[in-house]
């Protein structure tokens, strides 16, 4: 199994663009081509493309439209982010409590 396949895989069931991976793995230093799995590096793109998805609202491939629920992605990125040790307000915007007075 290569990056690609095991990125694609992680963010199943929502379709992602091949080159959205390839750029992920780009910026996190590694090959989408390698068979030399870096599960960091991977938990790392996968929340990138997640945290994207949010943002946009749903994903279009090939003329088809696909929404999700963005609860349950929030879910997902708070799961890998715990796993990693990485802050959830990172990548989901968290909302914020201001006293006025």
């Amino acid at each position: 199994m290569t990056n690609l396949e095991a990125i694609r895989e992680d963010l199943s069931p929502y379709p992602i663009r091949t080159s959205q991976i390839e750029r992920q793995c780009i910026k996190q230093g590694i090959s989408p081509h390698d068979d030399k799995l870096d599960e960091q590096a991977i938990s790392m793109c996968v929340l990138e493309i997640l945290s994207q998805i949010i943002a946009l609202g749903g994903v279009s491939e090939g003329g088809v439209s696909f929404s999700f629920d963005s609860n349950k992605v929030k879910e997902r990125i708070r799961a890998l982010c715990s796993k990693n040790g990485l802050d959830y307000g990172d990548y989901v915007s968290l909302p914020t409590v201001t006293r006025l007075e």
